[in-house]
């Protein structure tokens, strides 16, 4: 694979009020090739919440556990690179993804609570890392913890903002649980293939016949 050309993609997360709107899930359109995503947290954490490394990793699983893709996780532990071994100060990749606090604003966050970063080579994510903003935001609340880390990942894995109210990929504060549309955003980026078919059903003369199931009559 060619990696000489890069792209680097910047999403944030901005603590704004929620505008409902009709339009759905919005995906990227280069993404994880094979589906999986592997990460770690800075050893350092949240100095507001003793729970954060059980926390992020649940958002994480969150999205994994959605049984109509094949997207995978996995939380690889604590690392001591923060920002200076992120993509948001080198621009270039290091073969660790973290996930880290940056509790002098080093990435620059203005009203963002969170930021992620991914560099890909136009065919494939090669690596994505996720700050959160620990100098003017705290992390104290669970919910609010699970919320903004779900959609930070949910960036890293190739999910834009929605226009749906309340989903967890809405462009402000939404959701602590994944919405139907962020399952049908992350099911359309990465389609669980080895899902039965749906049972189709045709007719003739009274018989029925079943595509992907067993066969019947009416």
């Amino acid at each position: 694979m060619n990696r000489g050309v890069r792209r680097l993609l910047l999403s944030l997360f901005a603590w704004l009020a929620l505008v409902p709107a009709a339009y759905p899930f919005s995906i990227d359109t280069v993404l994880w090739n094979p589906p999986l995503w592997e990460y770690n947290i800075n050893a350092t954490g949240t100095p507001d919440n003793a729970n954060e490394f059980t926390i992020v990793p649940a958002a994480g699983q969150a999205w994994e556990d959605v049984n109509t893709s094949e997207i995978n996780l996995t939380y690889l532990g604590t690392t001591p690179k923060a920002y200076a071994g992120s993509l948001f100060a080198t621009s270039t990749e290091d073969g660790t993804d973290v996930f880290f606090w940056d509790e002098t604003n080093q990435v620059g966050f203005g009203s963002a609570v969170g930021r992620s970063m991914t560099i890909d080579d136009f065919v494939a994510r090669i690596e994505s890392d996720v700050a959160l903003n620990g100098q003017s935001t705290t992390w104290n609340n669970d919910a609010t913890l699970r919320g903004v880390s779900m959609h930070e990942i949910g960036h890293s894995l190739g999910m834009e903002h929605t226009g749906a109210a309340f989903a967890v990929m809405t462009a402000s504060l939404g959701a602590t649980t994944l919405q139907q549309d962020d399952i049908d955003g992350i099911t359309a980026a990465y389609p669980d293939t080895t899902a039965p078919a749906a049972p189709v059903i045709t007719t003739n003369g009274g018989l029925a016949f079943q595509v992907g199931g067993n066969p019947g009559t009416v």
